[in-house]
Formats: structure tokens, C-alpha cells, sequence
């Protein structure tokens, strides 16, 4: 007997000696992979937040209403500058302020885009952009100040597509850019079909846009834009779908509305087409 409860005693022990031996080195290795990371990506230790639970609250309802009284103050001014040295003419702002609710389909040719966009109409605007954008320097204060739905390019999801159709329902504006991305050579590409089925869905109207000079103000390969140009912006009438609405509709009969609306857009910006409607 005494020698079995010997024997129970040892296996214990090795069991709790080996147990302490792998708490010590899933620790170790945890330790090392944390350090491995902050010398990878440069992340600065972080310190322990210690302020209470109430002022964590109190700040987190205030951060949006800093926010937004900065983008308040910062916006005329950015506005202004926009009119003194790039935008030269506006045509069509009657065709947005008639509607409560719609898409607005643009031509994209430049990240100047964005802040013409939001300077020329002065209503809250919703852009839907790709998730990379946010990397964008000249990008990260307008979409960290703005209404934006960030879009996953390689799994866009049912999710996206349900947000948009909810703020659109909330007689919002929503911003789409039909390409997809920056065009390279400065022409009108062909658009995707997804904003059509998205005005179907909703049941609310296009309204098409045209952008013309941003390519030569802001391309690719510059860090600031051109001080010597200027940009048109026209603003088409509103496209109805309403016969679409309640009906089951094919990917080519969406995609001929699409080529049509950027037609429309191609003759708006006087830009020419890179694809045959």
C-alpha cells in the first residue's frame, strides 16, 4: 500500500513537472512572438489605459462630436480652395437637390474625385470605396471625416449590398464610382452592373455625372496636383428604373442599362468611351 501511494506521489509530480515545463515555454514562445511582431510592424509598446470606465464612455460620446465639429469647420475652407484653384464650372446641381434619395454614378479618373464630389454638393454624401483607399495618405483625412462604406474588393458579400440598400432607404445619397478603380488612360470604362442592381433593389433613381480634367489636374504618377488646370463637373437628369422594379432581370439586361448610363456619363464629362455600348 505504502509503495503504491509512493509510486501515485512520483507520477504526480512528473506530471506536474512537465506541466509547469510546457507553461513555461508556451509563455516563452507567446513572449517571443509578440516582440517578433512589434519589430515587424514598428508598433511602440503600448502602455495600460487607466482611466475608468465612466470617462472612457464619456469620451467615446464625445469623439464623434469632435469629429464632426472639426470636418464642419475644415470643410468651407477645403471648399473654397477647391473652387479657387481647380473647379472652373458646375452644370445640373438643380437635378440632386430635387431628390431625397439616389445613386450617383461618376466617372473616376482621380483621387481628386472624392473632394469635388463633396465640395460641389453640400448634402451628406455616402461613398462607397474599396478597403485599400484608407491606406491612401491624400485619402485617409476625407474618409476618416466622411460618410464612406468601405467594399471588400475580392469578397464584396451580400452585406455591403444590404447596407447600401438600408442607407438608401434613409433618403441618403450614395456615391459609386461604376469602374471600379482610377482609369489609366484618362478614358470612360466600362461600368459593372452591380449599382444598377442596386437602384432596382432600393427603388431609387441614377443620377449620372460627368468629371472632366481631373485626370490632367491629379495622375497617378503626381504627389500634388496641377495648379495650372481646372475641372468641369455635370450632373446629368435623373434615371428612373421603374420598370425594372419587382422584375426578375438578367446579368446582360443589367449590364445594357449599365453601358447606357455610362454613355451618358461619357457624353456629360465630353470624355470618349473605352468599350463599344
Amino acid at each position: 500500500m505504502d509503495n503504491f501511494i509512493g509510486n501515485e506521489r512520483k507520477n504526480k509530480s512528473r506530471v506536474d513537472f512537465h506541466h509547469r515545463e510546457n507553461v513555461f515555454w508556451e509563455r516563452r514562445e507567446r513572449e517571443e512572438r509578440r516582440r517578433y511582431e512589434r519589430r515587424a510592424k514598428k508598433i511602440p509598446i503600448e502602455f495600460p489605459d487607466r482611466r475608468s470606465n465612466s470617462e472612457r464612455r464619456a469620451f467615446d460620446r464625445r469623439a464623434p462630436f469632435l469629429l464632426k465639429f472639426f470636418y464642419r469647420l475644415t470643410k468651407p475652407i477645403v471648399r473654397t480652395v477647391l473652387y479657387l484653384f481647380w473647379i472652373r464650372e458646375v452644370k445640373g446641381i438643380e437635378n440632386v437637390s430635387k431628390l431625397n434619395s439616389a445613386i450617383i454614378a461618376a466617372n473616376h479618373c482621380s483621387y481628386l474625385d472624392f473632394f469635388i464630389i463633396s465640395a460641389v454638393i453640400r448634402r451628406r454624401l455616402y461613398f462607397l470605396a474599396a478597403r485599400e483607399l484608407h491606406r491612401v495618405s491624400i485619402l485617409r483625412w476625407f474618409m476618416r471625416y466622411n460618410e464612406r462604406i468601405y467594399l471588400d474588393r475580392e469578397k464584396p458579400g451580400v452585406r455591403y449590398f444590404r447596407e447600401v440598400v438600408k442607407i438608401l432607404h434613409q433618403n441618403k445619397l450614395v456615391v459609386i464610382f461604376p469602374e471600379g478603380s482610377r482609369s489609366v488612360d484618362g478614358k470612360v470604362h466600362k461600368g459593372k452592373f452591380g449599382f444598377v442592381k442596386l437602384a432596382i433593389v432600393a427603388r431609387v433613381p441614377i443620377i449620372p455625372m460627368g468629371i472632366s480634367g481631373t485626370f490632367d489636374v491629379f495622375p497617378r504618377d503626381v504627389r500634388f496636383p496641377h495648379l495650372s488646370r481646372r475641372c468641369k463637373l455635370h450632373i446629368g437628369k435623373p434615371i428612373f428604373l421603374d420598370k425594372c422594379f419587382g422584375k426578375k432581370t438578367n446579368k446582360d439586361a443589367l449590364q445594357k442599362i449599365a453601358d447606357d448610363i455610362m454613355q451618358k456619363i461619357s457624353n456629360l464629362s465630353e470624355i470618349p468611351t473605352a468599350f463599344c455600348a
